[in-house]
């Protein structure tokens, strides 16, 4: 969510700037909101698909509706996806390039792994046994995070297919 507000933040910024120069918005400025919108809505797969089935819906609850999670988890990736693949449709992000999504899942399990394997820092999925690997079965995190790499290359794929479909829609009418 933080990523996704600093790309808000930078498309609003060179929003601005590219309508008073009456210029196109730069390429690299969708590709980070798209890396942010595949990161929200991977997290809120991940909370919905994997640690609330874990936990039980009766303990989960407060994953999805209990603080501020409702938003975080649940509000706040569907509308981004909306407006990203339903609206900012230029300029166009090549198919080609879907696998820049992955890059902050990458830092953040490189940077977090260790951390929570070698520290006493909490694993925030420790339900999930994803990030502390000293306590995790290996075959269990890895067939979790192949999905979950898999999963978000999936997603970011198919948010710029359904994006460049809708570009095509708009183009014709």
């Amino acid at each position: 969510n933080l990523l996704l507000f600093v790309a808000a933040f930078v498309s609003f910024f060179f929003g601005i700037v590219c309508l008073v120069k009456r210029k196109d918005i730069p390429l690299w400025v969708a590709i980070i909101k798209f890396v942010a919108v595949v990161s929200v809505v991977t997290t809120m797969l991940v909370v919905v698909c994997l640690l609330v089935p874990m936990v039980g819906w009766e303990n989960g609850k407060t994953m999805i509706i209990g603080k501020d999670f409702i938003f975080l988890h649940f509000i706040d990736p569907l509308l981004a996806l909306i407006v990203f693949a339903g609206f900012e449709i230029e300029p166009k992000i090549k198919k080609r390039l879907s696998f820049l999504c992955l890059t902050p899942l990458v830092i953040y399990a490189a940077a977090m792994a260790p951390i929570c394997s070698l520290t006493s820092f909490p694993d925030p999925y420790e339900q999930a046994g994803l990030l502390n690997l000293a306590k995790a079965e290996p075959l269990q995190v890895a067939w979790k995070w192949c999905a979950i790499f898999f999963g978000s290359w999936l997603i970011g794929f198919l948010i710029l297919w359904v994006r460049q479909g809708v570009a095509t829609f708009e183009n014709k009418r």
